[in-house]
C-alpha cells in the first residue's frame, strides 16, 4: 500500500512516511480491522506508490501472509515511535538549553551576602528615620501631654513623660511603616 524508499538496501524514512505512520496508527487505535485500513490507505493520497520496477512479494500480492505483515508493521511503528521519541527529546533538550541560556544566572553567595547587609542597612535607616520623624511630633504635642508632674508636697518639678513618649514613638512607627515603605520602594524605582 505505501512504498517506503531505499538506499543502499536499507529503508529511508522521511516526512511523508512519518504521516503515514501516524494515520495507521490512528486507524488502529480507533480498532479498524486490517481490511478497513487497507481500504483508507488505498484510497489515501498520502501514500506512496511502489516503482514499477519494485518486486512484489508473492504474499503482498495475495494478501496470504497476514501475519508476515503485520509483524513488519509492528516493526515499523516501533522504528517510527523510536525515531519520535529521539526527536521529542532531542527538540525537548534544545528548548531547555534556550530557555536556561535565557534566564539570569544566579547572584553569588558573596553577591547575595552583600543584598543582605545592604537589606539590613536600608531597613536600620528607615526605622531610625520613621522614630525621628514621631518624636519631631512627640515634641509638637502641647507641654501637658509631654509632661507630668513629679515631686512632693511643696516642691513639684516637670518632667517629661519617658514612658509616653516611648509609647507615642512605638504607635507612630506601627502606624506609618507601610507608607513609608511604599514611599521608599518608589524613590528606589526612581534611582
Amino acid at each position: 500500500m505505501h512504498y517506503v524508499q531505499r538506499a543502499a538496501e536499507k529503508k529511508v524514512y522521511d516526512e511523508q512516511d512519518l504521516t503515514v505512520a501516524m494515520l495507521l496508527m490512528e486507524l488502529r487505535e480507533k480498532k479498524f480491522t486490517l481490511e478497513a485500513i487497507k481500504n483508507v490507505m488505498t484510497k489515501s493520497e498520502m501514500t506512496r506508490p511502489f516503482p514499477d520496477d519494485f518486486p512484489l512479494p508473492q504474499e503482498y500480492n495475495g494478501g496470504n501472509d497476514l501475519e508476515q505483515l503485520r509483524q513488519e508493521m509492528r516493526q515499523h511503528y516501533q522504528e517510527l515511535e523510536k525515531k519520535l521519541i529521539e526527536r521529542f527529546d532531542q527538540r525537548y533538550e534544545e528548548l531547555q538549553q534556550n530557555v536556561l541560556k535565557r534566564l539570569p544566572s544566579p547572584p553569588s553567595s558573596t553577591e547575595t551576602s552583600a543584598l543582605d547587609q545592604q537589606s539590613v542597612l536600608k531597613s536600620s535607616a528607615f526605622m531610625i528615620k520613621l522614630e525621628d520623624e514621631a518624636l519631631a511630633e512627640w515634641n509638637k504635642l502641647p507641654e501637658e501631654k509631654r509632661y507630668r508632674k513629679v515631686g512632693g508636697f511643696l516642691f513639684k518639678r516637670k518632667e517629661e513623660d519617658l514612658a509616653g513618649r516611648d509609647a507615642f514613638i512605638k504607635k507612630y512607627v506601627r502606624e506609618h511603616v507601610n507608607e513609608g515603605i511604599k514611599k521608599e520602594g518608589k524613590s528606589d524605582e526612581s534611582t
